[in-house]
């Protein structure tokens, strides 16, 4: 199996930093006090058909301007992509512990050789967070 690493954060000032190049990532971030922040390589992971897929993803609030902390949201989906057809649609991620949630995705050997998108949606009740990476990981 194996796995990608992404971190989103809730809160914070930072939210308008960089995380991978301009042409690789889009975040749309629907309310202010929310922050989404994906850590991983920036050159493309490439998997064989009919292999597992592990997204890993922590969630954190802001806690001060230098410090943030693993934090549960009420939610937390995500949903994976190629072209106009979903893959997996708004499924709910497994809690790890707190903060830290994954989930697997078992490709077919039928899967489509194709570049693949991951939505990650968090929420709290109030307020929701989505993070957008058309460009995630190609299966081969």
């Amino acid at each position: 199996m194996v796995s990608g690493r992404l971190v989103y954060s809730r809160g914070g000032t930072d939210r308008d930093s960089p995380l991978f190049g301009a042409d690789r990532t889009q975040a749309s971030v629907l309310d202010d006090s929310y922050h989404i922040h994906i850590e991983e390589l920036q050159m493309i992971t490439v998997y064989d058909r009919g292999e597992a897929i592990r997204f890993d993803i922590e969630v954190r609030r802001i806690v001060s301007d230098t410090q943030s902390a693993l934090y549960d949201p009420i939610s937390i989906t995500i949903t994976i992509y190629h072209g106009s057809t979903t893959d997996v649609a708004a499924v709910a991620m497994t809690k790890d512990s707190t903060g830290k949630y994954y989930y697997v995705w078992q490709t077919q050997t039928t899967s489509a050789m194709a570049q693949y998108g991951v939505i990650v949606t968090t929420g709290d009740g109030s307020y929701n967070c989505v993070r957008h990476n058309p460009v995630a990981f190609k299966l081969q």
